[in-house]
């Protein structure tokens, strides 16, 4: 599924070099991969390179656990993180690495586990309305710009 859907990508022109102002020489290699469906500067980059339109559905490989989902059969329900291994190991036998090294950068961490954070797209369905039997109903019909999502026991 993931193979056909990068192959259909590949035709739209998906696979290119887009430059962009978030990405500097002086805090690492000058180059980074762009996955609209994780990160906001991804999105935004790849909607301005036209490498995808805005509301089209994006690749987004991994549950909210953050672990590989079905379209990454040789990884499934590996968590990204301790797949970055077993990813490098397989590109090193079918002979595809060109290079491994570790370089630090920041990360976003989670200030409670510690763990790190990773960026993901996820549907957000407006809770339901009196009389509702579900929070699925249409975004639009939500005044989404006054909605306070602030979670209680952070602010």
């Amino acid at each position: 599924m993931l193979v056909w859907s990068l192959i259909q990508r590949a035709k739209t022109g998906a696979f290119r070099v887009l430059c962009d102002t978030y990405v500097t020489d002086d805090s690492g290699t000058g180059i980074v991969h762009s996955a609209p469906a994780f990160g906001e500067d991804d999105y935004r980059c790849c909607i301005e390179g036209g490498v995808i339109r805005k509301g089209e559905a994006l690749v987004c490989p991994i549950d909210a656990s953050g672990k590989f989902t079905d379209e990454v059969k040789e990884w499934k329900g590996e968590y990204v993180k301790d797949a970055d291994s077993l990813i490098i190991k397989h590109l090193k036998e079918k002979g595809r690495l060109i290079h491994e090294s570790q370089i630090d950068h920041s990360y976003p961490f989670c200030w409670r586990s510690e763990t790190p954070l990773l960026y993901r797209v996820c549907i957000v369905s407006p809770p339901a309305a009196a009389g509702e039997a579900s929070g699925a109903r249409d975004v639009k019909t939500v005044d989404c710009p006054f909605t306070p999502w602030t979670v209680v026991f952070i602010s």
